[in-house]
């Protein structure tokens, strides 16, 4: 039921828990808790400080505290982070001059919605005889969840690039990384529509001038070529008709 999220790790050329390294990351933290899809950020900014000094769960619950604290102890901030059992190796790194901002997106509701009915509906199918009207519904469900998906991984890809976008104006300042599912999966399908075009784009030209070089005909280069773009173009048009969705492997039978 949790939703996904990316990390951003930030490790300033200053010492992190001076001011001026926690100016740059309040900055980050705010612009990236901008983006849109972003829910919420957190940092070593924004949570709890439960040891520095410690404090009972009425305190705590009454007024939380956190590093921006006009009054907190910083050293003992940065003893929590690095010595608490909730907080250790997950926020600060153990030299404490790396931390992560996580950044929790948006739970896709209209998505677990879409699936959950569709798959629903399937699963009546298999083991019971759907109405005229359900088999209806799961046709429709079917293509409304088809295109929220692409929509949503065209969001997706965005997000990503906006969190990028925000991090290369602080890459001066800081050494920063981006991770994530989210961001595996844009990067992937980058890397394979780019793969495709390079490679494509060469095997084409290889082909072109050993069919040139064997036959020394036109006829003979056009012919052959022909052929094969037709059929590479049949059958993606047969899977974009058929609805498939082409995994890493398969979508390099081009």
């Amino acid at each position: 039921g949790g939703s996904d999220f990316l990390v951003v790790t930030y490790t300033p050329n200053t010492p992190l828990f001076e001011d001026a390294a926690l100016q740059q990351l309040q900055g980050l933290h705010a612009e990236l808790a901008a983006i849109e899809g972003v829910a919420s950020v957190n940092s070593i900014l924004n949570v709890p400080l439960l040891y520095s000094p410690k404090r009972s769960l009425r305190e705590m619950a009454k007024a939380p505290r956190n590093l921006l604290d006009p009054d907190v102890d910083r050293a003992l901030a940065k003893a929590e982070f690095l010595q608490s059992p909730i907080y250790r190796k997950m926020i600060l790194s153990p030299d404490g001059e790396t931390t992560a901002l996580q950044l929790n997106l948006a739970v896709d509701h209209q998505f677990i919605a879409l699936v959950t009915e569709r798959d629903n509906l399937r699963l009546k199918k298999r083991t019971q005889n759907l109405t005229a009207e359900e088999d209806m519904r799961l046709q429709a469900v079917s293509a409304e969840f088809l295109a929220h998906r692409l929509a949503a991984e065209k969001a997706s890809h965005a997000r990503v690039q906006s969190v990028r976008d925000v991090v290369a104006q602080y890459r001066g300042d800081a050494q920063i990384f981006v991770g994530g599912i989210t961001m595996i999966t844009a990067d992937m399908i980058s890397f394979i529509r780019q793969d495709l075009i390079v490679f494509g784009g060469a095997a084409l030209l290889f082909m072109v001038i050993v069919l040139g070089v064997i036959f020394r005909s036109v006829k003979f280069v056009l012919l052959p070529m022909i052929t094969c773009v037709s059929a590479v173009t049949m059958t993606l048009g047969i899977v974009c008709w058929a609805g498939w969705h082409l995994t890493v492997i398969s979508s390099n039978f081009v």
